[in-house]
């Protein structure tokens, strides 16, 4: 070996020999503010430096809940020595107020155990002063708080009336307003349990539009529903939550060309938990002074009875039909008072009803259909029908009623078979008449009975009379086996209805495309991918977004291209979603496209 190599060998070591030295191993934890309220958002930061290796670890902490992760590393080469530092975020939501304790996160490295410093936190309510943050410069690159994007991004509750009467309909609006230039993603609402109200909605309706608020502009979602309070009191509606990701686009692309070629999915996603403040309601009980006949009713109504036919035999039945429409709880509307009297015998009624919005007032038609059955001939009076009910806007008893009617009763022709041969029982019990009496032969007089073709336990229809019973058990069986499990596993229960459930939004959202809603044809699409992602996978609906489900689907065998297909469909939905302008025909065509054919190829998937 020459001189020369051997110099440049030893200069080369020299100049790699601080790349491999790396600085001690260091473990520890901060967070962005000691002070906060229950509407902001603890940010947890542990730094790792000196080490490539493991991952931190955090205990299980009482009050608060982790909405989000994420994490970075950072190189530097300072007068030729290498430091290598590693940054994991937590997204912590106090859950209630008072001091908060983070507990010690641990970390194995190098083959040691590192353990950061516990952090207490403190805890105020909604409103309350709280010191001012730290600047932006002194918490590195950690993601903003909902208390400092609340010019941007904030939530409302609401109810059109705080003092109502029992039963009179509320409207409660749930609110997530955002400046028309901020990009949401993965959106979820969460609604509070409405405890001393009935609803009149199976889901809350979600309307979008735009609004102007102490002179800025804003994109506003909102989530209404109609409810009836059921007793009298103070009641308190809890808070809902909205919850998502606030979306960045990274500018990821060819240097010379100023990004035109970046990657159009590619996001900063920053998580997001928004509460809205209780709403106080008065529930006031209804006035003394209710007709005899009130029922529990209030709204406005209005009432029609017809009674057909107008002529019948005695024991033949006369159908009285009594529709009743108009605004409130259709629930509380029973069937209006007919005294017939001795001269029928009446059966309980068959109710049907429909219920549909007026505006923003729920309402509808429920009809009573009652038979009386005459129990002698001649002209018969059915009296009116009365219906009593409460006005809340004019604050009183208000009775409606239908003009009475006659109907022409005959007597049973002769030779026709009785139509009437029992009557009631108990304290109740009528004598009735007995029009006619006959008997019906089961069989004529049995000549001599003989048997015919082959013997009784050689016919295939004697053992099919033996084997049926045990197939039956069996069935009988395996359906109690699987009822019983998908009553005591809510996992496999939702696995088992995940298929279902998605035809079914499916076939909703083609109805929505087909009538231009855009808005509610998107939120449509989203619940149903979100829903069907979070059944299969066992996932909490809410929790569910692009990259927990890449992390889910690494280990199955999915088909090729799944994910591309699952990457597309999560962000042309937030685009479309949120689009100031309002998606295409030709957009949402390809929406509902993307998601079919990424529930068609995890169908095929076994999980």
């Amino acid at each position: 070996m020459t001189r020369f190599v051997r110099t440049t060998i030893f200069g080369v070591a020299l100049f790699l020999l601080p790349l491999w030295t790396l600085a001690e191993v260091g473990f520890r934890a901060s967070v962005d503010r000691n002070v906060v309220s229950l509407a902001d958002r603890i940010m947890l930061r542990l730094e790792i430096s000196g080490s490539r290796q493991g991952e931190p670890k955090l205990p299980e902490m009482e009050g608060v809940e982790i909405l989000g992760r994420s994490s970075r590393a950072e190189f530097s080469l300072v007068n030729g020595a290498t430091s290598v530092k590693r940054i994991f975020s937590y997204t912590l939501v106090p859950m209630r107020t008072g001091e908060i304790r983070i507990p010690s996160a641990s970390l194995v490295a190098e083959g040691k155990t590192f353990r950061s410093r516990p952090i207490t936190v403190k805890v105020v309510d909604v409103g309350s002063e709280l010191p001012a943050p730290p600047s932006r410069e002194s918490r590195g690159n950690s993601p903003p708080s909902s208390r400092r994007e609340k010019s941007r991004l904030f939530v409302t509750a609401s109810v059109d009336h705080p003092e109502v009467f029992v039963n009179q309909q509320l409207d409660l609006s749930f609110r997530l307003f955002r400046e028309p230039g901020l990009n949401l993603g993965n959106l979820g609402f969460n609604e509070p349990p409405v405890v001393g109200f009935v609803s009149a909605d199976n889901k809350p309706r979600e309307d979008r539009y735009g609004t102007t608020l102490e002179g800025g502009r804003y994109s506003v979602l909102e989530m209404k529903r109609a409810i009836f309070p059921i007793s009298p009191g103070e009641l308190v509606i809890e808070s809902a939550e909205f919850k998502g990701d606030i979306l960045t686009r990274l500018r990821r692309g060819d240097p010379f060309f100023g990004g035109v070629f970046a990657d159009p999915f590619a996001y900063e996603r920053e998580p997001f938990l928004l509460r809205t403040d209780p709403v106080s309601i008065r529930v006031k009980p209804l006035p003394p002074g209710a007709p005899p006949d009130f029922s529990g009713a209030v709204g406005v109504y209005r009432m029609n009875a017809e009674v057909s036919p107008d002529q019948v035999a005695v024991g033949e039945p006369v159908t009285v039909t009594v529709t009743v429409q108009g605004l409130g709880n259709l629930d509380a509307v029973a069937m209006p008072s007919l005294e017939v009297g001795e001269d029928f015998r009446s059966y309980d009624p068959e109710v049907s009803t429909q219920t549909r919005l007026a505006g923003d007032r729920v309402g509808g038609t429920k009809v009573f259909r009652q038979a009386l059955v005459p129990l002698s001939s001649g002209r018969k009076q059915i009296p009116p029908v009365r219906m009593s009910y409460f006005d809340p806007a004019a604050g009183t008893f208000r009775q409606i009623s239908s003009e009475p009617a006659e109907i022409k009763v005959t007597a049973a022709p002769s030779g026709s078979r009785a139509r009437l041969v029992e009557a009631s029982s108990g304290a109740d019990r009528r004598k009735v008449e007995v029009i006619e009496k006959d008997i019906l032969y089961i069989k004529p007089l049995p000549q001599d009975w003989a048997r015919e073709g082959k013997s009784f336990w050689l016919r295939r229809s004697t053992w099919a009379l033996q084997v049926i019973p045990l197939i039956l058990i069996f069935l009988a069986w395996r359906f109690q086996v699987r009822r019983e499990r998908l009553s005591s596993d809510r996992i496999y229960a939702r696995k088992v209805g995940a298929s279902r459930s998605v035809r079914r939004r499916f076939a909703a959202a083609r109805r929505l495309l087909r009538e231009g809603k855009s808005g509610e044809f998107c939120a449509e699409v989203d619940r149903a991918v979100t829903r069907y992602l979070g059944d299969r996978l066992g996932l909490p609906s809410g929790a569910v977004d692009a990259r927990l489900v890449s992390e889910k689907l690494a280990a199955l065998a999915v088909p090729e291209g799944t994910e591309r297909f699952l990457r597309e469909c999560f962000e042309t939905c937030s685009r479309l979603r949120f689009a100031p302008a309002g998606p295409s025909r030709e957009e949402m065509e390809q929406l509902l496209e993307l998601a079919e054919g990424l529930v068609s190829r995890l169908e095929k998937v076994k999980l």
